[in-house]
């Protein structure tokens, strides 16, 4: 008897026809494109945000730096009185960097007004024509007390240890009287700080006397013995203004920290911040220093410096890559300057860069009400 043999056919694969295999592969293609378009839109979004993280923590150091320049224009170890003097061999370049007493803050509208000799070009840390400037002078660093002062020999001792170094300019005071003066010798230490006359490597003084008024016309001068605890700080002369960046095509908040020859192409300019467009300044100025401001103008409108109790700072920054979708179009107020694509006198050059507008204002320390707060 035969038996029939039945074949299994349970583990025979089938396989799968070519529509399916089409239809596999568009599924799968359309799942991929759908996670690259989420992981795309991911990384726009975290460039996105890490660009405008950066730039408003520049413009935030930014801001932080000049105000708290700003804030001490005029600072002096001693209170302001009538009588001071000023020994420093005068020419318009010296007069204009160490005019503490004429006006240690002053304001600079656009590039016109500009000291002439300013450095402006294509060089790094050259100015940016457009861009407001401000100047300002201040005692800076230590301040040291008076041990001991011989008014013939020029020649002043400080209690402890100090950092003066030759050509320094420095500005002595008491209750009565204030005077600038440069040194003519000193060495970090205990040694005596000398104030004789003489150019030296720089432009010296015209006297030894630091007396009120000061007299130009003899060596001696209008002589004054500086007793303890009078007070001796190193003046600080610096502009702030928009400049070429050191990487291409950008441009920069710079400060140029003017050096005791008095002229402004000594100064080694710093690059602070990249990215800044634009810096507009106003300036609040009061009937007199210890008012308030009665309204906020440009430096060119701006009847005394010495009445201006507050000032107004705008930045524009940008982003430092393109990271919008379309070129910006917009015009931005920055402390009432419109600044848009290719606008005179300040615009900038449309790109694809992200934009913003961040200002502040800043109360100058000796000046207004509550002086000194």
């Amino acid at each position: 008897m035969k038996i029939a043999l039945q074949t299994n056919n349970l583990n025979k694969q089938p396989g799968f026809t070519l529509v399916e295999l089409m239809i596999a592969l568009t599924i799968s293609l359309i799942l991929l494109a759908g996670i690259i378009t989420i992981f795309l839109g991911n990384k726009q979004t975290y460039n996105t945000t890490e660009a405008l993280g950066r730039m408003q923590e520049s413009a935030r150091f930014a801001l932080d730096t000049v105000t708290r320049n700003v804030r001490e224009a005029g600072f002096l170890p001693c209170r302001l009185t009538g009588r001071i003097g000023n020994t420093l061999e005068t020419s318009p370049a010296q007069q204009q960097a160490f005019d503490f007493f004429g006006s240690p803050l002053m304001g600079f509208d656009n590039s016109g007004a500009f000291p002439a000799d300013f450095p402006q070009g294509n060089a790094v840390g050259d100015m940016i024509p457009g861009s407001d400037g401000v100047r300002i002078i201040k005692g800076t660093g230590p301040t040291y007390t008076v041990g001991e002062h011989n008014e013939i020999s020029a020649r002043i001792t400080v209690q402890g240890t100090h950092d003066i170094m030759p050509d320094d300019v420095l500005l002595i005071c008491d209750t009565t009287s204030a005077t600038i003066f440069q040194a003519t010798n000193a060495n970090q230490g205990t040694t005596p700080i000398v104030h004789n006359t003489g150019a030296g490597s720089t432009f010296g003084n015209c006297s030894k006397g630091l007396g009120t008024p000061t007299d130009c016309n003899s060596t001696n001068g209008n002589t004054k013995k500086f007793l303890p605890p009078s007070q001796i700080v190193r003046l600080e002369s610096s502009i702030y203004y928009i400049g070429r960046g050191a990487s291409p095509n950008t441009s920069s908040l710079f400060r140029r920290v003017l050096t005791a020859s008095g002229t402004l192409l000594n100064g080694t300019p710093q690059e602070i911040v990249e990215g800044v467009e634009t810096m507009q300044i106003l300036y609040g100025e009061a009937p007199n220093a210890n008012g308030t401001a009665t309204r906020f103008v440009p430096a060119n409108l701006v009847g005394d410096f010495n009445n201006v109790v507050s000032v107004r700072i705008g930045l524009l920054m940008r982003t430092a890559n393109n990271i919008g979708a379309q070129n910006d179009a917009r015009v931005y107020n920055v402390a009432d300057a419109n600044v848009g694509p290719n606008t005179l006198p300040v615009g900038y050059v449309p790109d694809r860069r992200q934009r913003y507008n961040f200002s502040t204002t800043i109360k100058i320390r000796n000046r207004g009400t509550n002086p000194g707060s």
